[in-house]
């Protein structure tokens, strides 16, 4: 699977969202995405929806290991994903394959 990470800051509370589809191209629903704080250690979960997208609204500033994870597959884990206040485009993209 391709997973593609991004970081959007508009305000003081940074918006991580992205995608995963697989190696096809094809979105890959139900993906839990995990993202925890490097600093604080907070973290906030969603799932991807059916055209494989996410989004993870009103995180901290700072760095963040970004996990993806479904039954089936390998988990994924991006180390230092930084988020920043004022960058309304990507900030981090990462693409990973993901094997079953």
């Amino acid at each position: 699977m391709i997973l593609t990470v991004c970081g959007f800051a508009q305000s003081d509370r940074p918006l991580l969202g992205g995608s995963v589809t697989d190696a096809t191209g094809a979105a890959v629903a139900g993906t839990k995405v995990e993202a925890v704080s490097a600093g604080t250690g907070f973290d906030r979960q969603v799932l991807t929806g059916a055209p494989g997208t996410y989004q993870i609204p009103g995180l901290a500033i700072g760095s963040y290991t970004v996990t993806f994870s479904k039954p089936g597959f390998r988990s994924v884990e991006v180390k230092n994903v930084e988020l920043a206040v004022g960058q309304p485009r990507a900030r981090s993209t990462r693409r990973c394959k993901w094997a079953h």
